[in-house]
């Protein structure tokens, strides 16, 4: 019997630490569905706010790559690129094998010609020209899409001699290589 109580207790430890770690999903989920929900409806300010919560309480959650993105795209759209570049730095050292990482360093690209930043924004552009080593077997040209958090639709076409980024079907950038 004495043996028997501390497997209990730990049992019914187990048992309430999953409960409260579900419980602990759930709402992030919740948080993050709000704010895909504000995006949604345009609401962009409440978005950020809900991503920017969402970001500091539950930064491991699986929805966190896209809200930190979101959050960057947002500030990149009122034109504080410092926190931006903050942003979209920290979302390509945690995700640097995303799929989303040459939209990240095609804002980073911009923000660095609006600033007059003419050696970074030449090192950015040689790196989204290197970054996709693709063979253009049987086609001209091969394209990734991505609809961001914000409901924002970015697309990327990889040619030979160059790239061309869009957002919601106006051209952001090109690139020559």
């Amino acid at each position: 019997m004495r043996n028997m109580k501390p497997k209990v207790l730990f049992a019914a430890a187990m048992l309430v630490s999953l409960f409260l770690g579900i419980c602990y999903a759930e709402e992030g989920g919740r948080l993050y569905s709000s704010a895909l929900r504000e995006a949604r409806s345009g609401n962009k300010e409440t978005a950020f706010m809900h991503f920017r919560s969402f970001l500091a309480n539950y930064p491991d959650s699986r929805y966190a790559r896209d809200a930190l993105f979101a959050t960057g795209e947002y500030y990149f759209l009122i034109s504080d690129y410092a926190d931006s570049v903050q942003a979209f730095t920290r979302y390509l050292d945690d995700y640097p094998d995303s799929p989303c990482v040459s939209f990240a360093l095609v804002y980073l690209l911009k923000i660095a010609e609006k600033r007059g930043e003419e050696s970074l924004a030449s090192d950015l552009k040689k790196k989204i020209a290197t970054l996709r080593q693709m063979s253009f077997l049987f086609r001209e040209s091969k394209e990734y899409k991505y609809r961001s958090a914000l409901f924002r639709k970015h697309k990327a076409v990889y040619y030979i001699d160059r790239a061309e980024f869009y957002i919601d079907g106006e051209l952001f950038a090109k690139i020559s290589y």
